[in-house]
């Protein structure tokens, strides 16, 4: 890792890196304390004791764990059930390691969540998984050489958060990427999944998205994933939308930064095509 090894003696608060700023009357893109309830929030409660409680599905408890500790960072469990969620995923990882099917990028994407749930254990995590500085710059150019944009994406994330200090990837790379993701289908959940990766890779080069109709579109899909009781995707997207929504993200050796904005973001609507029909 870049610089000096960071090993605090006591348990990060994520609370310290999200910042809500005070908001002039009106509404940002996306605020979690207005898009998702109480109840919402309970639902999300349940489904993670019960993949805490499970013996599979280590990827779904990282996932949804990382989304409710950034959506709500006042929120955060007791520390000794932080303890125990850390050890199941991380002894989870090590036996999804072992599978002949698993792929590096598939493995370094999610020991990069793993990191930044929980960055005071990087230096554990990149020890006991083996994790080298090596030049995932040029993997991430063989992997777009390939049109491989998903290996591209976890290259990038991966990098980011293992070695926040590292230098930051070219426009070039980033203009490369926007090429295959303008692949995907405007707002949908892959489109937020994908732009999310995009944020953090390249946060020099985002801008917040004003299109009125992105996010309702986002929150169609929130509705959606609500109905079908689908809660570890439901917290992704929110999570998603939060970090898209976010006036400035970065990732640093204690985690990911999110500032929301300190003021509104005007939204507006698309135009219609001339002699197009909208769905």
């Amino acid at each position: 890792m870049s610089g000096a090894e960071f090993q605090p003696q006591s348990r990060l608060n994520i609370k310290q890196l999200v910042i809500e700023s005070p908001t002039t009357p009106g509404t940002v893109p996306f605020d979690p304390e207005r898009e998702i309830s109480s109840s919402d929030w309970e639902q999300l409660v349940v489904r993670r004791e019960q993949l805490r409680i499970g013996v599979e599905h280590v990827t779904d408890l990282l996932q949804l764990s990382l989304s409710m500790a950034y959506l709500f960072p006042e929120r955060q469990p007791d520390p000794a059930f932080e303890l125990e969620v850390y050890e199941k995923i991380k002894d989870g990882l090590k036996e999804m390691e072992k599978e002949e099917d698993i792929t590096v990028t598939e493995l370094e994407k999610e020991l990069g969540k793993l990191t930044l749930l929980f960055p005071e254990k990087r230096t554990e995590i990149m020890r006991e998984f083996s994790v080298s500085a090596r030049n995932q710059e040029d993997q991430l150019i063989d992997a777009l050489k390939h049109e491989i944009a998903q290996d591209a994406y976890y290259y990038g994330f991966a990098r980011r958060t293992f070695f926040p200090d590292a230098t930051r990837l070219s426009k070039e790379l980033y203009l490369l990427l926007e090429r295959e993701r303008s692949q995907v289908e405007f707002g949908n959940f892959a489109d937020f999944n994908d732009r999310f990766y995009m944020r953090i890779i390249f946060p020099q080069f985002f801008a917040i998205i004003t299109d009125r109709d992105y996010w309702d579109a986002g929150r169609a899909s929130l509705d959606q994933l609500r109905k079908e009781g689908a809660w570890v995707i439901f917290a992704k997207q929110a999570f998603n939308m939060k970090v898209l929504a976010a006036e400035k993200v970065e990732v640093g050796e204690n985690g990911l930064e999110i500032v929301m904005p300190q003021v509104k973001t005007q939204l507006q609507s698309t135009p219609d095509l001339p002699e197009q029909r909208r769905f």
